[in-house]
């Protein structure tokens, strides 16, 4: 609950993929209606999507049949190494904000675990840590 907007966010793993809806509205039961029908609407879309794949054969004979010039290129243009230092969440929010940036990974000193910090709307932060 953030002010008068209640947001509700709802995750499923499925097979190694992660399928996430978040919605927000005043009344927070409207709210969870909506992020089910989308939910609903995505599980289908994977499912439909799996059924595809299987239908088809294998994942080698999609590769096979598409041409060249529909795969997606992703171009790294820019690499950067850096030795993570152990510090806690604040710290890593301080020094994010201290170099301007909207995100910033950093050895967590409490878990002993890289983890990302970052900027979320409305000024919040959020923290991304593996599960172990």
């Amino acid at each position: 609950v953030e002010k008068e907007r209640r947001s509700v966010e709802l995750t499923l793993k499925v097979d190694g993929v992660v399928l996430r809806v978040v919605e927000g509205n005043e009344d927070m039961y409207a709210a969870i209606d909506v992020v089910f029908d989308k939910m609903v609407r995505q599980i289908h879309k994977y499912k439909t999507r799996i059924a595809r794949r299987i239908k088809s054969g294998s994942f080698q004979t999609q590769l096979a049949t598409e041409s060249p010039e529909s795969e997606e290129v992703f171009e790294v243009v820019r690499r950067k190494k850096f030795a993570p230092r152990p510090m806690d969440v604040e710290e890593a929010i301080l020094q994010m904000n201290l170099v301007g940036h909207d995100f910033f990974v950093f050895l967590n000193s409490e878990t002993e675990a890289i983890s990302v910090v970052y900027k979320r709307k409305h000024g919040t932060y959020g923290l991304i840590e593996p599960e172990m």
